[in-house]
């Protein structure tokens, strides 16, 4: 009636093999969170580098706009304000309206950009130069856009310095 009592042997992991399984979720978790963060990162510079792109075409398009169909006074040479901008031929560049204190941008509640303080401030930053090139007949209009937050233009410009820069030719 007595039966014996045999020694069941229990399988399951170790302690170290527990450890290593948990070391090696570790590193996979974390380098599938780094890509992750890396590509949101690359995600919004994308974004801030095609923004830009756009406030550097709408600079040399607010002026060709300027030149070709509201005043001449471009094309002639002279400086003048208007409320929306002022044109300094002696600096060869036109001002729209905050920008020579401010060349920072904002967004109003439609998300329209400008120069007018009475919006949501932006990291963008725009600057218009308008150069007579002597004796061709022509302008030459540079639309230089930075998104670094400074306020400032980088010198030197480029993509590293988050900061672009387009050139449009006018004749007249």
């Amino acid at each position: 009636m007595f039966k014996k009592i045999q020694k069941i042997k229990q399988k399951g992991f170790t302690l170290v093999e527990v450890l290593f399984a948990l070391l090696v979720l570790t590193v996979g978790i974390t380098s599938v969170l780094f890509i992750m963060v890396r590509n949101i990162k690359n995600s919004i510079e994308a974004k801030d580098q095609i923004i830009a792109a756009e406030l550097m075409q709408e600079g040399i398009e607010l002026v060709r706009n300027l030149s070709d169909n509201l005043d001449s006074r471009i094309v002639t040479g002279a400086s003048y304000t208007d409320t929306d901008y002022r044109v300094d031929t002696v600096a060869n560049t036109i001002n729209f309206t905050n920008m020579d204190t401010n060349r920072q941008l904002f967004t109003d509640s439609q998300g329209v950009y400008s120069h007018t303080a009475t919006g949501t401030a932006t990291k963008f930053t725009r600057s218009i130069d308008v150069a007579d090139d002597a004796g061709s007949g022509q302008r030459t209009i540079t639309s230089t856009v930075s998104w670094n937050g400074l306020d400032t233009i980088p010198t030197p410009c480029n993509i590293a310095t988050h900061c672009a820069s387009a050139d449009s030719v006018i004749s007249y």
